[in-house]
C-alpha cells in the first residue's frame, strides 16, 4: 500500500485546521508533520494529542473506538472530547506532555459516551512522548486496543465458572436456583441488582426495586428485556421443560454502562441453561446421564474441531481416535497429528498438554499447529523439531507443559529396499511407541524419554531409529490410554504390548477400535491413538 499523505485521514479534508489551535497545515512544526505523517499511515488505532490543548489528529483505524465522537473530534482539545473520562486519562496525558515520560495501561476501563450512552469501555494503551527539534515534548502519540469484549467475555466465563463450581455443592434440586442467585449477586458489573421470582406472577406483599410484573406475557424460555425507570431489565424464564408452565423467574436490572447485545443476552441464557440443567440432574438422575452424555460429546466435537483428518499417503494407513475422559466434560489437551511435509516425508505425533480447560485447549492448538509448521518447513530431524517447538512455546511464554513424540517415516530411496522404510522419532516425556513387525514380534520403542516440553528449552533432545518392513505397525497413544490409580506404569504399557501383540494382519482402523476397546474403559483422562500400519492389507 503507498504511503498517504495527512490529508488522507478521515475527515481531515473538512477540517477548516486553521482555525484549530494547530493552525494552518503548512506552517506546522516538523515534528508535528512527521507524528501526524506516522498516525496516517499506521493500520493499527492511533491518535496524537498536540500542544498544550491537545489537539487530536487520528487515524481511520482510531474512528471505530471513538464512534460519533468522530469528526467532531478532529482538530479539538481532548478535554473537550473525553470529558466523562478525563478524570482517567487527563492526568496521565499531561504528564506525559509535561516530559515525566511514557506511560502503558493493560485492559483500563475507561467510560465512554460515543453511541448515545455512558458506556463501559476497556482499552490497552500506551502514550508516548513526541519531541521537537530541540528536545521539548510538544505532543503525546496514543497506541491504543480496544478489549471491551475480551475482558467482559472472561469476567463472564469466570461468573460462569464460579457457578458452575457452586452449583456441584448442591444436594437437593431446590437449592439449585438460590445458588444461582447467591452467585449473580456477586457479579455487579453485568447485573447489578438480581432477585429470584416464585413465578412472573405479581406479588403484592413484596418490596423491590424492580418491576411486579413483566410487560407481556412470557414466551417459551426466552428472556425478554424492557425499560425500567431509566434502565433495563431483564425477565429470565428458569424453565425446566415444556411441563414448567408457572416456572421460576429471575429478574434482574442490566448494567448501566453495557448494551443489550447477543453476547449480554447469550450470557443470561447460559446462566439459565446451566442451573436448569442441574436442577433436572437432580431431578431425575436419568437426565443427568443424558446431559453428561451430550456435554461429552460436544467435548469431543470441540476438541475434534480443532484436529484435522490424518493425512494417508498412498503407502500406509493411518487410523486416529479421540475420547473425551469419562469424568471429564471439558475440552482437553490432547492432540494427534500426521502430515506430510514438504519432502514428501510423512510425520504423525501425538502430545498431551497438562489441564482440562480452555487453556489446555488453546495450549494444545499452539503447540500441534506450531510443530506441525516447524516439522514441515525445516529439514531437520524430529529431535530438532521438538527442541524448535520447545523454544517457540516458551518464547511466546504460553505457560505449556506438555509431552509429546514426534515420529517420522521415510521410505528407502534404492529400488531394491522399495518395501523397506526407515523410522526416526524423538520423545518428550510421552508413552513410547509400540512397534509390531509382520513377524508378530512386538517392540516396546522405550530408548528413554526426553524431558517434556515447556520444563528446560535447553535439555538435549535426542533422534531414534528404527528399519522397519512392510506389514509393520506403529501405535502411539497418550497416557489415558494405559494409566490407571493404582497400577505401575511399566505393567501398563505391558499390556498395551500384549494387545498390539496380538493384532497381526489387523487393519489400521480395526487395531484403533481395539485398543479403545480393550483399554481405554474406566479412564480417568482424555484418550488420543493413532495407529500407522505400513503398506496396505491386500
Amino acid at each position: 500500500m503507498p504511503d498517504r499523505s495527512w490529508t488522507d485521514g478521515p475527515g481531515f479534508s473538512d477540517v477548516d485546521w486553521a482555525a484549530t489551535p494547530l493552525g494552518d497545515p503548512h506552517r506546522w512544526s516538523p515534528a508535528l508533520r512527521h507524528a501526524v505523517d506516522f498516525v496516517v499511515n499506521t493500520e493499527y488505532p492511533a491518535t496524537l494529542f498536540w500542544g498544550p490543548q491537545l489537539v487530536m489528529v487520528y487515524n481511520e483505524a482510531y474512528t471505530g473506538m471513538i464512534g460519533d465522537k468522530h469528526p467532531a473530534a478532529l482538530g479539538a482539545s481532548a478535554r473537550d472530547v473525553f470529558p466523562e473520562a478525563w478524570h482517567i486519562i487527563g492526568g496521565v496525558m499531561e504528564a506525559v506532555l509535561a516530559g515525566e515520560g511514557p506511560s502503558y495501561v493493560e485492559n483500563q476501563l475507561v467510560p465512554l459516551e460515543r453511541h448515545g450512552f455512558l458506556e463501559d469501555c476497556y482499552f490497552t494503551y500506551s502514550y508516548s512522548p513526541v519531541h521537537g527539534e530541540d528536545g521539548a515534548v510538544e505532543g503525546v502519540l496514543d497506541i491504543a486496543a480496544e478489549t471491551t469484549r475480551e475482558v467482559v467475555a472472561l469476567r463472564r466465563l469466570d461468573v460462569l465458572t464460579r457457578l458452575r463450581s457452586r452449583l456441584t455443592e448442591v444436594e437437593a434440586a431446590d437449592e439449585v436456583l438460590p445458588a444461582t442467585v447467591e452467585v449473580l449477586l456477586r457479579a455487579k458489573a453485568d447485573l447489578p441488582v438480581v432477585e429470584l421470582r416464585s413465578s412472573a406472577a405479581a406479588d403484592p406483599g413484596r418490596a423491590s426495586v424492580l418491576p411486579d410484573v413483566p410487560p407481556r406475557p412470557l414466551s417459551g424460555t426466552d428472556l425478554l428485556v424492557h425499560e425500567h425507570d431509566g434502565g433495563r431489565v431483564v425477565w429470565l424464564p428458569m424453565r425446566l421443560g415444556a411441563a414448567d408452565v408457572d416456572p421460576p423467574v429471575l429478574v434482574a436490572r442490566l448494567a448501566d454502562g453495557l448494551a443489550p447485545d447477543d453476547d449480554y443476552l447469550d450470557f443470561l441464557r447460559l446462566v439459565a441453561t446451566a442451573a436448569g440443567q442441574v436442577r433436572g440432574r437432580l431431578e431425575a438422575r436419568e437426565v443427568e446421564r443424558s446431559i453428561a452424555q451430550s456435554e461429552r460429546r460436544l467435548s469431543e466435537a470441540l476438541q475434534n474441531s480443532l484436529l484435522s483428518a490424518p493425512r494417508q499417503p498412498d503407502h500406509v494407513q493411518v487410523a486416529v481416535r479421540y475420547r473425551a475422559s469419562e469424568d471429564q466434560a471439558e475440552v482437553g489437551g490432547d492432540w494427534y497429528d500426521s502430515f506430510v511435509d514438504a519432502r514428501g516425508r510423512l510425520t504423525v505425533g501425538v502430545g498431551d498438554v497438562s489441564g482440562h480447560d480452555r487453556l489446555a485447549a488453546a495450549g494444545m492448538a499452539h503447540a500441534r499447529n506450531m510443530q506441525r509448521a516447524i516439522a514441515y518447513s525445516l529439514d531437520v530431524p524430529p529431535s530438532q523439531v521438538v527442541h524448535h517447538l520447545d523454544g517457540a512455546l516458551a518464547g511466546l511464554d504460553d505457560g505449556v507443559l506438555a509431552t509429546a513424540v514426534l515420529c517420522r517415516l521415510e521410505q528407502a530411496p534404492e529400488q531394491s529396499a522399495a518395501s523397506r522404510w526407515t523410522l526416526r522419532w524423538s520423545n518428550a516425556g510421552s508413552i513410547p511407541p509400540v512397534l509390531l513387525r509382520p513377524s508378530g514380534d512386538v517392540e516396546v520403542l522405550d530408548e528413554g524419554a526426553d524431558l517434556m516440553l515447556g520444563v528446560d528449552v535447553e535439555a538435549p533432545r535426542t533422534d531414534h531409529e528404527r528399519e522397519i518392513e512392510e506389514g509393520s505397525v506403529l501405535v502411539l497413544c497418550t497416557d489415558g490410554l494405559i494409566e490407571r490409580r493404582g497400577t505401575s506404569l511399566t505393567r501398563s504399557i505391558e499390556r498395551l504390548a500384549r494387545v498390539v501383540g496380538h493384532s497381526v494382519g489387523v487393519g489400521a482402523e480395526r487395531l484403533a477400535d481395539r485398543l479403545l476397546l480393550e483399554l481405554a474403559e474406566g479412564a480417568d483422562d482424555d484418550v488420543v491413538v493413532l495407529v500407522l500400519r505400513v503398506g496396505r492389507l491386500d
